[in-house]
């Protein structure tokens, strides 16, 4: 394979890896064999829908990588013996995260329409990751991607899945864990209370939020996010997208049981148009 490095994060690194056998390009993870990467690969394998990222087989290697440098940031990989390799689509268009910022740098009379469609497809791929029992736990822009052509969304990134299939909508994964991205997590996240399904609906409407309001700067961001967090919405959002707000509040509700869920989402969001 010709490999070279897509990206790295606190529990891995992502390659791009040409495979001559298939004559495509691929993304490859490497991880440390634990619990929580084979945990990610059986929830990936479940998880075959037009709006994830698509999961093709794993395998195991007594080392990583030989042109990966020896200071990894995957912590997880220093009690380990062998890695895990993980194959899977690999999504050319860029992230969501790219998306934002290039329509906050210049405006774009279409936004409000590319964002509902960008919502949509988010929703229907977290209603069946829902269905299979599954909360993603990191839902954000940077781990939700675009294909090659930018009209697909896919969402990827599982290493923090858990399987709730034993436990109420309201009940931990596995007990009170504080996991994901601080400024994306709901309430019972970052209070380590109890969260189920309903974490994923509150990070979600951050982010739809974020596809249609531009800020330009991370000050302004800051600013805003904290009022939005309590369902403050800026001045004039509510004037320029009143039914996107409606269900966005929702979306942001502190009490979990108000808040919406995926499958019921997705149909009230196809009514915006």
């Amino acid at each position: 394979m010709d490999i070279s490095v897509l990206g790295h994060g606190a529990y891995g690194r992502v390659y791009k890896a040409w495979s001559n056998k298939d004559q495509k390009n691929f993304a490859v993870k490497i991880v440390g064999n634990s619990k929580k990467s084979e945990r990610e690969v059986k929830a990936l394998a479940r998880l075959q829908h037009h709006n994830i990222v698509k999961y093709f087989c794993c395998w195991e290697e007594d080392n990583k990588y030989e042109q990966e440098s020896s200071e990894s940031s995957d912590s997880s990989t220093s009690s380990s013996t062998n890695f895990l390799y993980i194959q899977m689509e690999l999504c050319e268009g860029g992230t969501l995260r790219d998306w934002i910022e290039a329509k906050n740098s210049t405006p774009c009379p279409a936004r409000r329409q590319e964002a509902r469609n960008i919502i949509e497809q988010i929703t229907d791929g977290l209603a069946f990751i829902h269905s299979k029992k599954l909360v993603h736990r990191d839902l954000k822009p940077e781990n939700i991607f675009f294909e090659e052509q930018k009209i697909k969304i896919k969402i990827g990134d599982f290493g923090l899945v858990k399987n709730i299939a034993l436990n109420t909508d309201e009940s931990p994964p596995e007990g009170h864990e504080s996991f994901g991205t601080p400024t994306y997590m709901s309430p019972e996240q970052k209070s380590g209370g109890l969260y189920g399904k309903k974490a994923d609906i509150f990070a979600l409407g951050l982010i739809f939020f974020e596809l249609l309001w531009t800020l330009q700067t991370q000050m302004e961001k800051y600013t805003i996010w904290t009022d939005l967090r309590d369902q403050m919405f800026p001045e004039h959002f509510n004037v320029q997208f009143p039914p996107e707000c409606k269900l966005i509040k929702m979306m942001l509700c502190k009490k979990t049981k108000k808040r919406p869920g995926a499958a019921g989402l997705l149909t009230e969001i196809k009514k915006l148009y």
